[in-house]
């Protein structure tokens, strides 16, 4: 029974932070110029921050870069439970979360860029107070990376950077044994790995073509699970080790002309190898915890135009896109709203200076996600989530 109850208070750790289905809505558009894009920027990405989703785009930086910023989400998301859960309809408490980036790069050669960046690819809360059982989530994951891009011939450049990824959770998730709700153990982990990854952008214009690869990256991760007194666990340590995906990006730009770029990228993450869990606890038998995830695929497109003005001192930027998800129905839970979706986006950029720009973006995404009630499925009904996003960077060129 212990066995049991530790097991199911830990399935919702790994599926917080599997950043999957619609949450990856911003996790290769971290400046609000790939934000306005709708995240095209495998191809069409370039300058410092390039570091973050194809390194290989930081050749395009001239002497010196400096890049310095944030993201905000805005979340909303619903759930109404199976009538034979209780119907009704839940809304989450709204939150409002920064993702702080940096970014700096140089130009050494002819031939080699270096850069460095630190970035908070993804990051949410859903706190579902006032409700029974009881749902709150809160989750960050942070990269720093270190990375450098060389021209290998007048068309293929390649690049390639180094990071460390930083990952936090704290959530409750509610423990339902035989139709009985025992409360909501509260669960804390953290962890570090270390990863790699690789660029690709071949240039022949007006064409522009890009690859980027993240490997998969091993992350032991450590926290603690306090139970409620009726379960009789107290505090339970745990050790872990998690993995965050392979990624694959594929991109094209096309420039009409000198004034007008459209942008399409193609995402694949890999979450299909992780199909179990093993967590070791200080005073329980080891565990194995089913996954059974699926891959995730989205498809992003982008557009850019600078209008015939005096310095062109005004871009004009807009994008869509659409995301898969990849939990299954077994795993999802409220506060982790893991819905296929789409997203649009709009943004600008403003040549203030010689050498500072100014880029401002906007974004909404949406997903549904009805699951049908059987065994094993502790969040049937229907699942909505609203992610409103708005960016703001500046750089400055020397």
């Amino acid at each position: 029974m212990k066995k049991l109850l530790v097991v199911v208070a830990l399935i919702p750790l790994v599926a917080q932070m599997s950043m999957a289905g619609l949450l990856n809505a911003i996790t290769h558009r971290p400046d609000a110029r790939g934000l306005g894009l709708s995240g095209a920027v495998t191809a069409a990405g370039e300058g410092a921050s390039a570091l973050s989703s194809n390194p290989a785009g930081m050749f395009w930086v001239g002497d010196w870069e400096f890049e310095i910023g944030s993201t905000f989400l805005l979340t909303d998301f619903e759930y109404q439970p199976d009538a034979l859960l209780g119907g009704g309809n839940w809304d989450a408490i709204d939150g409002l979360f920064p993702f702080p980036e940096f970014f700096l790069a140089h130009r050494m050669s002819d031939d080699l860029v270096v850069g460095m960046g630190a970035w908070i690819p993804y990051g949410l809360a859903a706190d579902y107070a006032g409700y029974l059982p009881y749902f709150q989530s809160e989750v960050m994951v942070g990269d720093f990376a270190v990375g450098a891009a060389y021209n290998i011939t007048d068309e293929l450049v390649i690049g390639a950077a180094v990071k460390a990824l930083y990952g936090n959770v704290d959530f409750n998730l509610p423990l339902i044994m035989g139709g009985n709700y025992l409360g909501s153990p509260h669960t804390s982990a953290d962890g570090l790995g270390v990863g790699a990854s690789l660029g690709l952008l071949y240039v022949d214009y007006p064409w522009r073509l890009g690859a980027s690869y993240d490997i998969p990256v091993p992350i032991d991760i450590s926290g603690h699970t306090k139970f409620p007194a009726m379960v009789g666990l107290g505090q339970q340590g745990f050790d872990s080790q998690i993995h965050n995906p392979a990624r694959l990006g594929i991109g094209v730009a096309y420039n009409i002309n000198c004034r007008w770029l459209v942008a399409a990228d193609y995402f694949w993450t890999d979450y299909s190898d992780m199909d179990s869990l093993a967590v070791r606890y200080n005073s329980l038998p080891r565990t194995s915890v089913p996954l059974g995830w699926g891959d995730i695929h989205s498809v992003n497109l982008g557009t850019e135009y600078v209008p015939d003005l005096p310095n062109n001192w005004l871009t004009l930027r807009a994008g869509v896109g659409w995301l898969s998800s990849g939990a299954p129905d077994h795993t999802l839970v409220p506060s982790v709203p893991d819905t296929p979706g789409w997203d649009v986006s709009l943004g600008a950029g403003f040549q203030l200076t010689k050498n500072l720009e100014l880029d401002v973006a906007g974004m909404f995404a949406w997903g549904e996600r009805d699951i049908s009630l059987a065994p094993g499925r502790a969040a049937a009904g229907h699942h909505r989530a609203d992610i409103f996003g708005a960016g703001v960077t500046l750089k400055y060129k020397w």
